[in-house]
């Protein structure tokens, strides 16, 4: 038999199928690979968008309560926000005191009593509301604005914390405050040169993304507010006290730079 016929013969189906879709499969695999990353590319942007969506979702608010410990005793307050609606309740002697901050409004309300006071916001305060971001446990920002820095670094329960101070000639503050961001207080403490007193501040029991509603930082119904426009209470402040507690909240009333 003819060597060639028969080479011919024994590859005659390789030559007629096979061997053209082995061509075709040793050509195959770049575009079979660009496909797979092309089609990677598209899960990882789909990924990134359900992320993205996902954290719209998250509603932009805290809670947080606090125990601060001074020389005169104990206080307990409770904080909510969203977005730059403020709401902090405190008990002092058995009336609970309810700090309600929102748009153009300063409230100080005894809530047993059914008593308060209504102040306009200055304009530098409204203005702030857009970078302030989560309007109460800010003592980082502060002390880092005011040149704080890391003195040391702890874990506690597998979580990083970082312990910032600064010393000036008010006295000293130094935080605990978690690594990751946000960067959240765990204790405030503050010692007060001209006194002589200090004061550490607790946070407890932070949360975030609670489902609160706008009308929980509006006054309760039946509260008597009357309002003072915001020069009015700077006038009025000077010749005593106003309303049935202090201002506590300065910066969210007079704006960062008027405290």
């Amino acid at each position: 038999m003819n060597r060639n016929r028969s080479s011919r013969a024994a590859f005659g189906p390789w030559r007629r199928g096979l061997l053209p879709t082995l061509l075709l499969t040793l050509l195959a695999p770049p575009a079979l690979a660009d496909k797979k990353a092309e089609d990677a590319e598209k899960a990882a942007k789909a990924t990134k968008s359900q992320e993205a969506a996902t954290a719209e979702v998250v509603p932009n608010t805290w809670y947080v309560s606090t125990l601060s410990e001074t020389e005169r005793g104990i206080l307990g307050v409770h904080y909510w926000s969203k977005g730059p609606l403020f709401r902090a309740e405190t008990i002092v002697e058995g009336h609970r005191i309810a700090t309600i901050v929102n748009a153009g409004s300063y409230y100080i309300i005894n809530v047993v009593s059914g008593t308060g006071i209504e102040i306009g916001r200055s304009e530098r305060a409204m203005s702030e509301d857009a970078a302030r971001g989560r309007p109460f446990g800010r003592e980082f920002e502060a002390l880092v604005r005011d040149g704080g820095e890391k003195v040391r670094s702890r874990e506690l329960g597998g979580v990083g914390y970082d312990v910032y101070r600064v010393t000036d000639k008010a006295g000293r503050r130094e935080i605990l405050v978690t690594r990751s961001e946000p960067r959240i207080p765990v204790s405030v403490e503050t010692y007060n040169r001209k006194t002589g007193q200090s004061t550490v501040v607790r946070y407890m029991n932070w949360r975030r993304g609670l489902d609160v509603t706008d009308a929980f930082f509006e006054p309760p119904q039946g509260v008597e507010v009357p309002r003072l426009e915001y020069a009015e209470y700077v006038e009025k402040i000077t010749t005593g006290s106003i309303g049935p507690a202090p201002v506590l909240y300065e910066e969210l009333l007079h704006g960062q730079q008027e405290r």
